[in-house]
């Protein structure tokens, strides 16, 4: 775009400059007046290309790319969901936690009490130990985790917040 009207405007000059050198300089105007018409006309032709053509491909993949992430990241944690108590503990229960503390505003750090009593609140005693960070199983993490239904009431508990 700019090499087209460095060159429009080169022209323009080149035309006045010969005009100026031609006998009847009454031509100038004239010249001068056609030159600029066509820089204008290649210029908005140019520009007219980039509006009319059609949205990029890299575009449209990149909505498909971001589909099938978003798609591969649930079923792996449906997948952790149905998995062990250690993958629940290791992979779901931050997750879940973080979450959490985004959507009550209520921080761990600040206030251990009132942060329990939150979770207590919204989830009630039974999901609450699948969400609280200091239920962890230290020893028999073999056990089955509560599985998609569970993670499921949660996520819904946390929509609702």
């Amino acid at each position: 775009m700019k090499k087209r009207a460095a060159a429009g405007f080169c022209i323009v000059v080149a035309a006045e400059l010969l005009a100026l050198f031609a006998p009847d300089r009454g031509y100038i105007l004239w010249i001068s007046g056609t030159a600029m018409a066509l820089v204008i006309v290649s210029i908005r032709r140019f520009i007219g290309q980039d509006i009319g053509s059609e949205p990029d491909e890299p575009n449209t993949d990149a909505l498909g790319e971001s589909l099938r992430s978003w798609l591969s990241r649930t079923e792996t944690l449906i997948h952790w969901s149905e998995s062990t108590r250690t993958d629940w503990d290791r992979h779901l229960r931050p997750m879940l936690a973080r979450r959490f503390e985004m959507a009550t505003g209520q921080r761990r750090a600040k206030d251990p009490a009132t942060f329990d009593a939150t979770g207590r609140m919204l989830f009630g005693e039974e999901m609450w130990g699948w969400v609280d960070q200091e239920n962890i199983a230290r020893t028999g993490g073999r056990e089955p985790g509560p599985g998609r239904a569970a993670l499921e009431e949660i996520l819904q508990r946390l929509e609702q917040v």
